[in-house]
């Protein structure tokens, strides 16, 4: 079975941090990631992996971080015969991920996320 699918792609970013920062507050974090992201390539991602066929349009730019979203069309197999590459900025999303403790109800110790 084959699916189109129109739509977003950007990529996020996300941050974790002990603290998130307060209005013009720097604060240092632990670690940040880079995931593929917006509606359209989600959906077309996740129909490629449980086995569609998927044919994705919509428009990547022509910068590093639209090279790595074009990677990912690669990678997840998923036809981008109708893509056309933009010049212009692509959209990053930022997520900010504030570690915190949750308590563990089969542990009932608490565990640092």
């Amino acid at each position: 079975m084959s699916v189109i699918v129109f739509g977003s792609l950007n990529l996020d970013l996300v941050a974790y941090t002990d603290n998130l920062p307060n209005l013009e507050q720097t604060v240092t974090g632990e670690k940040l990631l880079c995931f593929p992201g917006g509606t359209g390539l989600n959906q077309a991602i996740a129909a490629s992996r449980i086995g569609y066929e998927v044919l994705m349009i919509c428009c990547p730019r022509q910068d590093i971080e639209g090279d790595f979203l074009n990677q990912i069309f690669l990678d997840e197999k998923i036809d981008s015969m109708f893509i056309s590459r933009q010049m212009v900025q692509t959209e990053i999303e930022v997520i900010e991920v504030q570690k915190a403790l949750i308590e563990s109800w089969e542990s009932k110790s608490w565990e640092k996320v």
